[in-house]
């Protein structure tokens, strides 16, 4: 059994975000959607690269690319980033994901989807950042539940020997 206090390591991955179905997102490219996420963060930047670390989802409404930056180049900054996926999220004046962007992530085998207008950017940070604070809550609810039966075979009188069976059982030893 691993220490109570150990937070777990698993993540929310590129596959398990975009098959969430309250959030309507469509993959576009299959890249590696096994991949976890470390992080959500948007961006408009026409080379984000600077302000990334590497495993996050990068949100973008294209503003970089209707000003001239190229979906080629654009890709190629978020695969020496090391992110997770990018989402491009349409709106009203911009219906459609860019064919070159969709075309720049599958030559770099990014992965990419679709971010519908009825979903907004804050929405999939907040699901991400939910899924953190649940991984994160569970051992510590679990460590308290443990003490709480500790503190129950002491009140029952159980002694020490009552607290080693009890210790035995939740350690499997």
């Amino acid at each position: 059994m691993d220490h109570p206090l150990a937070l777990l390591e698993m993540s929310l991955t590129v596959r398990e975000l975009v098959s969430r179905s309250h959030l309507s997102l469509e993959l576009l490219v299959e890249g590696e959607l096994d991949r976890e996420i470390r992080w959500v963060h948007s961006s408009e930047m026409p080379d984000p690269l600077p302000y990334l670390r590497g495993g996050e989802v990068v949100l973008t409404a294209g503003i970089w690319f209707w000003h001239g930056t190229a979906a080629g180049a654009f890709a190629a900054g978020l695969e020496r980033a090391d992110v997770a996926a990018l989402g491009f999220g349409t709106n009203p004046l911009v219906q459609e994901v860019p064919v070159e962007l969709i075309d720049a992530c599958r030559a770099w085998d990014l992965t990419l989807f679709h971010v519908p207008d009825s979903v907004s950017f804050i929405e999939i940070a907040e699901e991400f950042v939910g899924v953190q604070h649940r991984m994160r809550e569970r051992p510590l609810i679990d460590l308290l539940e443990g003490n709480g039966r500790f503190v129950e075979c002491l009140r029952a009188g159980q002694g020490i020997d009552g607290v080693l069976r009890l210790l035995a059982r939740l350690t499997g030893r």
